[in-house]
């Protein structure tokens, strides 16, 4: 069922934090909990991309006995303008951790939980939607390990498939190191109708969570997919390599 995009900026990003970082098992101390996110501006209608040209088959040569055809990308694939960012230093007191990020993405701190930070890129520098990313972190009375890590990314998966079913595919679990310590992340896919379009866009995120004592911390992107390399290198990775606790 195709389901609408006019708060995909925020909503997104915010939807999840009510069940972020909590324990697969009973724990004295509850995370703090999250209300719900307030509505964000309605996006902008999406802009199909350029149309393109077959090659006339009358200029193919055809294949020799034997030969086997090879796939090419078309000569006129439209080129991405690479993304240019300047980063800004951020700490956060309650999380115990400063990161980077670019400088003219919207800051919103989820209301009544200083332990969680939305980020939206301004509506002028988007491609079809705004991309987001969500920092979040939750305090529990045991230490934590990768496999509540794998635990609270399935909780989010889950969720996900849940509020977006149409296109959903998600990676099997990967290691990455961050802040000095292992943690868990899957790549996702997931489709969504933008307001004003009558096709589905794709989008593509990470679900990253790192276990630190007794914390598990989360990273989660969302971004056009047809823009993934660009948003993974200059804005997954960077926040995540420039992480520290303090």
């Amino acid at each position: 069922m195709k389901k609408p995009l006019s708060i995909i900026a925020l909503l997104m990003a915010l939807m999840l934090l009510a069940t972020a970082c909590q324990p697969s098992e009973p724990a004295a101390e509850e995370p703090t909990s999250t209300p719900s996110p307030s509505p964000s501006p309605t996006v902008i209608a999406w802009t199909p991309e350029p149309t393109i040209t077959p090659r006339p088959m009358s200029n193919v040569e055809p294949l020799e006995e034997g030969e086997r055809a090879l796939l090419i990308d078309p000569i006129n694939t439209p080129t991405l303008t690479p993304l240019n960012y300047t980063y800004v230093s951020k700490t956060s007191d309650a999380m115990g951790i400063s990161y980077e990020v670019p400088s003219a993405w919207v800051e919103e701190v989820v209301p009544d939980n200083n332990r969680a930070v939305v980020y939206t890129e301004p509506y002028d520098e988007m491609h079809q939607v705004p991309a987001t990313l969500t920092i979040a972190m939750s305090e529990y009375s045991s230490n934590q390990t990768t496999a509540d890590a794998d635990t609270e990314i399935d909780r989010q998966i889950q969720q996900l498939r849940e509020q977006y079913p149409d296109g959903f595919e998600v990676t099997s679990k990967a290691t990455r190191n961050a802040m000095g310590q292992e943690g868990r992340y899957v790549t996702y896919w997931l489709e969504v109708l933008p307001e004003g379009a009558e096709d589905m866009l794709r989008m593509r995120g990470r679900c990253f969570v790192i276990p630190i004592g007794s914390n598990l911390y989360m990273i989660r992107t969302l971004h056009p997919a047809n823009w993934n390399s660009e948003y993974d290198d200059k804005v997954f990775r960077h926040v995540v390599s420039t992480m520290k606790v303090l």
